[in-house]
């Protein structure tokens, strides 16, 4: 595929490939390699892709194994929207809230980068003081970084950290106290799915807004549960804390997460679904 690319013209497409072209030209003070432009092109696709489904994966198990919150996302996003077509990126998908917390809340349970996110210590001569953290000084070039899962769970700030509860995102009636505003300030900065800094997603915002339009599109059109045969098993297991413990979603960290499932039953809305037909 690489091979395939370089054989065209520079500019013969508008990919990552026009961009970087000039960077791999080491006759003209390039300082891109052939195999870092290659690894590089292979993180962007699952970096793009293999993350958001793994978001959505998790977001259906979650609304799937909790009839209450699904309900409520149900009920806002078919208040919110009279059409299918409606659903798009803008102020009305902005204004649904619970969407925003299912997402924030899925993201937390089960990252789709759920391990430690490795960076150097470094030291510049602007920087008198050493690199602290808890009181242990950091040597520039040791390897540093803080576990996603570990953090997303840490009831220091998220309480009953394995329970699915969207709820936990939005203002409460005490909004105004400022324990409560500690409390969202805790959880909002502990939040990290995305990494954070100048090595941040840079596709963050695109990620929302796929899954909100792929949620709010799905549960216009559709209801959904979990199967009831054999295969509405796999992705379970059991979370802690709670009594009973709650159902988790299971992911694997190979970098990214890699999971089995869920496996749904999806059902359409009356007539609804004839829009999409229609639509082709």
């Amino acid at each position: 595929m690489l091979s395939t690319r370089a054989a065209l013209p520079k500019d013969a497409k508008h990919d990552f490939y026009s961009f970087t072209a000039d960077e791999m030209d080491r006759s003209n003070g390039g300082s891109v390699l052939g195999s870092e432009f290659g690894s590089n092109a292979l993180l962007f696709v699952s970096a793009g892709g293999d993350t958001t489904a793994t978001a959505l994966a998790a977001l259906f198990f979650y609304l799937s194994h909790n009839p209450r919150c699904y309900g409520e996302l149900a009920d806002e996003i078919r208040s919110t929207f009279q059409a299918g077509d409606d659903i798009r990126s803008g102020p009305a998908l902005a204004s649904c809230r619970y969407l925003r917390a299912s997402i924030d809340e899925a993201l937390r349970l089960s990252p789709p980068i759920g391990g430690t996110l490795w960076r150097e210590a470094t030291r510049s001569d602007q920087e008198p003081n050493p690199f602290t953290v808890d009181g242990h000084v950091i040597p520039p070039g040791t390897q540093i970084g803080v576990n996603t899962y570990a953090l997303h769970h840490n009831e220091r700030y998220f309480p009953d950290p394995f329970a699915f509860k969207p709820d936990r995102w939005l203002e409460s009636a005490d909004a105004a106290k400022p324990e409560e505003q500690e409390r969202l300030k805790l959880m909002r900065e502990a939040l990290n799915p995305f990494s954070t800094g100048v090595r941040g997603c840079p596709g963050k915002s695109l990620a929302y807004m796929e899954m909100s339009l792929a949620m709010a599109k799905t549960l216009f059109y559709f209801d959904f549960e979990v199967d009831r045969g054999e295969k509405g098993e796999k992705g379970k297991r059991r979370g802690k804390g709670s009594t009973p413990p709650p159902t988790v979603f299971a992911c694997r960290d190979v970098f990214t997460s890699t999971h089995d499932g869920p496996y749904l039953t999806f059902r359409p809305r009356g007539n609804l679904v004839d829009e999409l037909a229609a639509s082709k």
